[in-house]
């Protein structure tokens, strides 16, 4: 049988078959639009895989979500909605016959193609005027001030759009470009159900973020010359040809690994990180994509030494960055950004206050100050360990009213990136409070802070990335935790929360540790010094080539 949209399919039935997304030879919604590499490992790879107490949390978190709106749902919709209980084939068998039985709203069902190529778990599957539509619920934001098209309906009104007339102003919405995978899954939903012969005459999909008070954001799924749905096609069918390979060469991907955004947060990445470093790859560098990667190689340029020795205006690369970037990578280390002169002008005044602030869903509970005067450092953060909006308000009225001590000019209080003005305005905004003598917190951080980030990054060409966490160790500073990092600290903080009393000396030795690191790298940089200023012995980027050790194999690449 062929579909609306020409997907050929079999007429074999496809509840007779138990289907998941990781049978050989089908491809689940998750994994539309996922690295092909990935897809790969998952199913072939008999190494094991890096497990990741912020991934699990996150999916755990996700599991929560999808309850809590089900449950949300079975009140609204009582005695016109569906709950599949069954597993493995029944799930199937069950979800199809309440598809065949018009159900208003079907929660956890299960589905796939009648030639069992496409399989999913939709968390919702929705009856609309022509037939249904699938929503994905997702424990992340989806909406934004910019992106795709989206129409809002409330949870009593799932159903209520029509794409054949414009959207009401009332029920305009912008779905955020970087969940576009959202769409892909319930994208792929809506194949499933076309081939079966229930999806609505006009591909449409949902998703329900974590805005509150929860709505849908239903986008249509076939607009535009390049639209989500045909998008979707193509990355299915990737990635059925991916597995199909992979049966055939389990000891081969498809896609020989490359580095990409996904890498950061994939299961795989230490397996695919050990062999692009091994390869001198160039995908470890920024705006290297596969594809200027294959084009390098026709071109004789197979690692990032070769692009090391480049101009930086070499037409063959996105901009001259890469070649600053594959020098610092060739060279192992921080090299001098090209302009910037010697000595390198650190601010140095006589208190020096590293800043850093720690939060748990938006509440801010933790600020530490690392205080560095006459040669010695004392670190005294503020701190509230109770996390209600009560105690939080106190503890910005005391946060602020430390921050107003480091108002003279014989201080300069330092922090990493705009985190921290974004977190303490939209605090102060909250509890209608500001640092005491200054308008506006902003007023306060463009009058007695420095932004140590942007500082270093219009300063000096890093091997991989920006983060404190790759600066810092490049300039011989390390954690004592052995798995520092921002979204670990909200697991301890939750530990901390259920009882675990050895939380709060953890997270306070994190928070510690970020401000030594941001002390640290100016230290490095005032010990760079051959007797003509800070900095001056650090190498320039503009100069190469140079002697050169190993890369940086210690760290993964980063995003800039």
């Amino acid at each position: 049988m062929t579909t609306r949209h020409g997907t050929k399919v079999t007429a074999t039935s496809h509840h007779q078959h138990e289907h998941d997304s990781r049978q050989p030879g089908s491809i689940g919604g998750g994994e539309v639009g996922l690295c092909l590499t990935r897809i790969h490992h998952s199913r072939y790879t008999a190494a094991t895989p890096v497990v990741d107490p912020v991934r699990q949390r996150r999916a755990e978190i996700g599991v929560d979500h999808e309850r809590t709106v089900a449950d949300a749902l079975m009140e609204i919709h009582e005695g016109d909605i569906e709950r599949i209980s069954a597993t493995g084939a029944g799930a199937y068998r069950d979800t199809e016959t309440a598809l065949a039985n018009g159900a208003g709203v079907i929660l956890g069902g299960k589905v796939a193609s009648p030639d069992g190529t496409l399989v999913g778990a939709p968390d919702i599957l929705v009856r609309m005027p022509t037939g249904y539509a699938a929503v994905e619920v997702k424990a992340h934001l989806v909406l934004g001030t910019s992106g795709t098209p989206a129409w809002i309906t409330p949870l009593d009104a799932l159903a209520a759009i029509d794409f054949s007339i414009d959207i009401p102003d009332e029920a305009q919405g912008s779905f955020r470009p970087n969940r576009r995978r959202d769409l892909y899954q319930v994208a792929h939903y809506w194949r499933i159900l076309d081939a079966l012969g229930y999806a609505a005459d006009h591909p449409v999909g949902g998703v329900i973020g974590a805005e509150e008070p929860f709505t849908c954001a239903w986008v249509d799924l076939d607009n535009g010359k390049q639209s989500i749905l045909n998008t979707t096609i193509d990355q299915a069918n990737q990635a059925l040809e991916a597995v199909r390979h992979g049966s055939d060469h389990p000891d081969t991907p498809l896609v020989a690994p490359w580095w990409r955004g996904e890498c950061n947060t994939c299961e795989w990445m230490p397996l695919c990180h050990e062999a692009l470093v091994a390869a001198d790859d160039p995908t470890l560098l920024n705006h290297v994509s596969d594809e200027t990667r294959t084009d390098l190689v026709l071109s004789g340029i197979t690692s990032i030494s070769q692009i090391a020795s480049l101009e930086p205006t070499d037409e063959r690369l996105a901009e001259p960055s890469v070649v600053l970037q594959a020098r610092a990578w060739t060279h192992g280390g921080l090299l001098r950004r090209p302009g910037t002169p010697t000595p390198i002008d650190v601010s140095n005044p006589r208190r020096q206050v590293d800043f850093d602030i720690e939060t748990y869903l938006g509440r801010i509970y933790l600020a530490g100050f690392l205080v560095t005067e006459n040669g010695e450092s004392v670190f005294d953060p503020v701190v509230d360990w109770e996390g209600t909006e009560t105690s939080e308000a106190d503890f910005v009225a005391r946060l602020f009213d430390r921050l107003a001590s480091y108002g003279d000019d014989d201080t300069c209080v330092f922090y990493w990136t705009s985190y921290e003005p974004t977190v303490l305005g939209a605090a102060g905004e909250r509890f209608d409070l500001t640092v005491p003598g200054f308008d506006t917190v902003q007023d306060w951080f463009d009058t007695c802070s420095l932004d140590l980030h942007r500082w270093t990054k219009n300063r000096f060409v890093s091997p991989s990335g920006y983060g404190l966490k790759t600066i810092a160790p490049l300039c011989g500073f390390d954690w004592r935790d052995d798995d520092p990092g921002g979204q670990q600290s909200e697991i301890w903080f939750e530990e901390m929360r259920a009882g675990d009393a050895s939380m709060k000396q953890r997270l306070l030795d994190y928070n510690e540790d970020d401000v030594a690191a941001q002390l640290a790298i100016r230290s490095w940089v005032l010990s760079r010094d051959d007797g003509s200023g800070p900095g001056s012995t650090v190498p320039s980027a503009a100069d190469w080539p140079q002697h050169t050790h190993s890369g940086p194999t210690d760290c993964a690449a980063e995003s800039f």
